[in-house]
């Protein structure tokens, strides 16, 4: 999926895992 900006390699999911 596309990364939204603000993360660096985290998909949207590991995002939510990393928060």
């Amino acid at each position: 999926p596309k990364i939204p900006k603000g993360t660096r390699d985290f998909t949207p999911e590991e995002m939510a895992i990393r928060e």
